[in-house]
């Protein structure tokens, strides 16, 4: 190898060792190596349409209980079938000392280890994965006097503080992440493992504390992962604040072990108790639009946990609206998914409605190359022709989605024709430009257009509530329109260029590869080179 210095000196390595981001996951998921998007153990690479859930709540009670591994498969299956491919579930749910996975401390509970035996490769079978959470915070201080870390129950553990400060509990943490580690730590089912939910909130200790315990448990995960099993999961980290600064901020959105950044996005008086749907939408756009920047690294963002938890709401159908406005308003901001929904239903559960705006948003997603796919934040970019309208929106400079709502808060709901929206800042180039109905996933219009001076304008269909766009450029080269270059491409431009067939402007402006305005020979040497 050859290294330049800056002053363009040439200094002779006789031998390099890189190491490939894919190499630390194997199959493993793992972020993509130049876009956003995680890539699944299949191969695909997309966005984490996920969800809360427990194996306590109605979908997999059935299999912790009784180990009904068919109701447990028909319910993921029907999760995948509606696009769902993460669910963030606690290793050991604390509501009650009959769900804890180890008590006394070191004595695991077979009920829950068998679970969890029997939960991964229902999982692996369908191509669902897990964002595991080895504690349940929330109900191990509920109360925690009933805990096995208390030192009543004979837990290392005087007071809540020593949870994160004190060497021996630290001890028994480690020993749980390896309990994890050598029993499923071999599963590509394993999203991601977030070492400790909302770990900025509970436990009396300070931020200096707190940080402390992220870096020894990160590190130990980290290598003690590698050394068992010679690869390793994501790893990442929950905050209870939405939009964490100072410390906080600094583990959450810039841990150099962390692969992506999450937060809980429960915003008071809107998220939380939500009084009509626009407001929890654009709650969800500001906080995607404070994370994103904080992505020093370019690192992938989602929210893992949120919902009503202050105002249950009882309407079903004005709930799935609200679900609904969420999830679009969190991928359209930016995020890489959907948003995971903590259901407060009773029992928790997701309903029909919910599902199927999960599927609508995965169905749109895939519109786009999330493989090279780099969004930032696009508000700014978006302009429509008529008033009253909420515009959310993401993009690069050369791919884009965004979600086009009625503001029902000043005016209700009614039909809108002749909207037309502008994104700017585009390359120049060919593009597919596709109109969505944001309840189906289903194309309303796809058209090919071309931006002027780096805009685009689309004219979008009707619009009862809301519509989603998404546009992505054609690949130099792909003259199929399939947004693959290949040999079929390449002759596709011999042809052209023998006069066997002739072009259309379009079809110059994607194989004119010279941009001498013709397709020729060359053209076509100069696609049949881009074939991978």
């Amino acid at each position: 190898a050859i290294l330049y210095t800056s002053a363009g000196v040439a200094t002779v390595v006789p031998e390099i060792s890189v190491t490939i981001q894919r190499d630390l996951f194997g199959s493993n998921p793992r972020v993509a190596d130049d876009g956003k998007g995680f890539v699944f153990p299949d191969g695909s690479v997309g966005i984490a349409v996920g969800q809360n859930d427990g194996y306590p709540w109605a979908g997999l009670d059935r299999l912790w209980q009784y180990g009904d591994v068919a109701s447990a498969e028909n319910y993921v299956k029907n999760l995948r079938a509606h696009g769902v491919n993460v669910m963030r579930i606690m290793v050991e749910y604390a509501q009650s000392t009959s769900q804890l996975l180890e008590n006394p401390l070191g004595s695991y509970r077979s009920s829950v280890v068998n679970f969890w035996d029997r939960f991964l490769p229902i999982c692996e079978r369908n191509g669902m994965t897990v964002l595991m959470t080895p504690w349940d915070t929330f109900w191990m201080n509920q109360p925690w006097s009933a805990n096995p870390y208390n030192a009543v129950n004979g837990g290392p553990c005087e007071t809540v503080r020593d949870f994160i400060t004190k060497p021996e509990a630290r001890a028994w943490q480690k020993a749980r992440f390896k309990f994890i580690i050598d029993r499923w730590g071999a599963s590509k089912a394993i999203f991601a493992i977030d070492l400790l939910n909302e770990f900025d909130i509970w436990w009396d200790a300070s931020t200096e504390e707190r940080a402390d315990w992220i870096e020894e448990m990160a590190a130990y995960v980290e290598s003690y992962e590698r050394q068992k099993w010679g690869r390793r999961h994501m790893l990442t980290v929950s905050s209870a604040a939405a939009q964490p600064g100072g410390i906080i901020g600094e583990i959450i959105y810039r841990h150099p072990l962390f692969d992506f950044a999450n937060t809980h996005q429960y915003y008071g008086g809107t998220v939380n108790n939500p009084q009509n749907i626009i407001d929890p939408a654009i709650s969800v756009n500001g906080g995607i639009k404070y994370s994103l920047p904080q992505c020093y690294d370019g690192r992938p963002y989602t929210d893992s946990e949120s919902g009503p938890i202050d105002n249950w709401i009882q309407d079903e159908s004005w709930d799935n609206l609200y679900f609904r406005f969420m999830a679009w308003a969190h991928f359209a901001s930016g995020g890489t998914g959907t948003g995971m929904r903590w259901p407060y239903r009773t029992p928790h559960y997701l309903t029909a409605s919910m599902h199927d705006a999960q599927l609508a948003v995965s169905s749109v997603s895939k519109a786009l190359d999330w493989l090279r796919f780099n969004p930032v934040n696009a508000d700014s970019r978006l302009s429509i022709n008529k008033t009253g309208m909420i515009l959310m929106g993401c993009a690069d400079s050369r791919q884009g989605v965004a979600w086009i709502a009625q503001d029902v808060r000043v005016a209700p709901a009614q039909n809108i024709n002749g909207a037309q929206l502008t994104l700017t800042d585009f390359e120049d180039g060919r593009y597919i430009v596709t109109c969505w109905n944001p309840v189906t996933g289903s194309v309303q219009t796809r058209t090919q257009r071309q931006p002027y001076a780096g805009n685009l304008i689309v004219p979008l269909p009707t619009i009862p509530l809301d519509v989603a766009v998404t546009v992505r450029r054609i690949p130099d080269g792909d003259l199929n329109i399939d947004m693959v270059v290949d040999m079929s491409d390449a002759a596709a431009a011999l042809k052209i260029a023998g006069g066997l067939s002739g072009a259309d402007s379009a079809q110059t402006v994607i194989a004119d590869m010279n941009g001498d305005g013709l397709i020729d020979l060359r053209d076509a040497v100069a696609i049949a080179l881009l074939v991978k």
